[in-house]
């Protein structure tokens, strides 16, 4: 479950829960690593970067760039 790698392996902190089951949280990373980015990116759908802007755009940049690699490949 993502809640449950993001407060393991990206130090979160729960700050709300939602009725739904899902929920919002604050997440430790440093920036000049990249094991965090392999990490949000591991959990697919079931995370979503709200901000800070710049941290969510890497993430959106990096995803683009996977899926251009798998649109663009023929097999």
């Amino acid at each position: 479950e993502a809640k449950q790698k993001a407060i393991e392996y990206l130090n979160g902190i729960i700050t709300t829960e939602h009725s739904n089951g899902e929920c919002d949280m604050t997440l430790s990373v440093i920036e000049s690593e990249h094991l965090w980015l392999g990490t949000i990116l591991s959990l697919g759908d079931g995370i979503l970067i709200k901000e800070p802007e710049h941290i969510r755009g890497r993430v959106i940049e990096t995803a683009e760039k996977i899926m251009k690699s798998y649109k663009n490949y023929d097999i």
